[in-house]
């Protein structure tokens, strides 16, 4: 169950890598005409929808081409979604694999300092990016395993704090330091980072630390197994970072004499990175409607991370066994509710749709492995589920509502995010009997 949100992934990488409602209404009074052998059309399919607990999701793979982009970290606080909390977990290592490391305790060499530096993922912030959002970096005590996957519901021991900082978002500003050693001279560094100076006592102890723990990868993980960044805020957003980007590293800075250096510590594309994620929904709005399928009637949630998915179930479908499938497309719509409180929640940009088999397991539905067979680049312009019109989705559910007909697949689907792991975002749908623009079926069939 936890590696269906990645399912999708797995078939990127290798082709390229309720109950029922109250009074139901079966089909609508148009299927009901007698029989009919030109393309007909309705959109009062009965449905029955209702928003879940979302599993744990896998956050680390040793299969490069499945591993996150954005890692999100922050504590956001947001009265319809209730808390989320976004954690990192990330190994070191030494730079170009196992070349040697500068000979720090040499004569005559001097520290200067140790910044951990983390790419701005500019897309992947969410929420309110005008308040200060504090951030404290830990020493893993735990060996991290690059062989193993790792879940968004697994935590790690720490020791010691060795860094924080406080910092209002700027992920699309460039960043500008000084180098060190030179007064006056200020370098771009082209790429939006966040930049957290370590703490002297643990920059000092690093800095001073045994040459031999510096002799190889094996060495130095033994010595250093890695950091833990945790939020410190509790904020209306949520931050993201690049950490697989060959900028992110622990940078220590130093000099012999005059000339001064700079050695990097990467978070390289072989350490292992994830994320732990915790949603607390007590006293928000989404509490009231999780597993509530008569609830479920009115509006349902969807969410990122780790967060809510929606189950809709079409109880009647066995009905239209007499019936050839044109084009079957499910149609959500957008809601904005007032608790939000003026925070720009952005809509969740991509959904994806898997079938939930009799046995409970999911699998990608037919249209979409149609659709990345297609366009495996875009599979989304066959598909669907992006924002349309600003107010609206629309999923591409043809074939597998074929399939539900002719008793070759489930009559329940879950709808989720795409790439849930590296978003925060969230949005609030229209249920199957909200007063205006319903969830509902547009269903074009020729009847046989």
């Amino acid at each position: 169950m936890r590696n269906s949100i990645f399912a999708l992934a797995v078939l990127l990488a290798a082709l390229f890598s309720l109950n029922s409602c109250n009074d139901p209404t079966i089909i609508g009074s148009d299927l009901l005409s007698g029989d009919q052998i030109d393309v007909s059309f309705t959109d009062t399919i009965s449905m029955q929808a209702r928003t879940i607990i979302g599993d744990s999701i896998r956050t680390y793979s040793p299969n490069p081409t499945l591993q996150l982009i954005s890692y999100l970290c922050g504590e956001m606080d947001d009265p319809i979604f209730g808390t989320s909390t976004s954690q990192i977990f990330a190994g070191l290592s030494l730079n170009n694999g196992n070349s040697p490391n500068p000979a720090f305790s040499d004569v005559g060499v001097g520290l200067d300092s140790i910044v951990l530096i983390l790419p701005w993922f500019a897309n992947g912030v969410y929420g309110d990016t005008t308040q200060i959002y504090g951030l404290d970096v830990y020493r893993l005590e735990e060996q991290l395993d690059d062989t193993i996957e790792y879940f968004s519901n697994q935590t790690l021991i720490t020791s010691e704090k060795i860094a924080g900082t406080k910092v209002m978002p700027s992920p699309r500003q460039r960043t500008t330091i000084q180098n060190p050693g030179i007064d006056s001279i200020m370098i771009d560094t082209l790429t939006p980072q966040l930049r957290i100076r370590m703490d002297e006592s643990f920059s000092s102890e690093f800095f001073n630390a045994d040459i031999s723990n510096f002799e190889s990868n094996t060495a130095f993980l033994d010595f250093f197994k890695g950091i833990n960044i945790r939020p410190t805020t509790t904020n209306a957003g949520m931050l993201s970072f690049i950490i697989r980007s060959p900028l992110a590293a622990m940078a220590v800075f130093y000099h012999r004499d005059s000339t001064y250096y700079q050695y990097n510590f990467p978070i390289s594309a072989q350490s292992v990175k994830f994320t732990t994620f915790k949603h607390d929904y007590t006293g928000s709005t989404v509490e009231n409607f999780i597993d509530d399928p008569e609830k479920g009637d009115s509006l349902v949630f969807l969410q990122g991370m780790a967060g809510v998915n929606i189950r809709v179930k079409f109880p009647y479908s066995d009905a239209l066994s007499n019936i050839a499938v044109n084009k079957a497309e499910l149609e959500l719509t957008i809601l904005q509710l007032p608790e939000d409180g003026g925070v720009n929640y952005d809509p969740i940009d991509k959904m994806i749709v898997s079938e939930i088999k009799e046995d409970g397991s999911k699998r990608l539905i037919t249209d979409i492995t149609l659709a990345i067979s297609r366009n495996r680049n875009d599979f989304s312009t066959i598909f669907g589920g992006t924002v349309v019109n600003g107010n609206k989705y629309l999923l591409n559910l043809t074939s597998h509502y074929q399939e539900i007909i002719l008793g070759s697949a489930s009559n329940e689907i879950e709808i989720s995010v795409f790439l849930k792991g590296d978003k925060a975002s969230r949005v609030v749908l229209a249920g199957p009997k909200f007063s205006n623009s319903p969830l509902k079926l547009n269903l074009s069939f020729t009847t046989l």
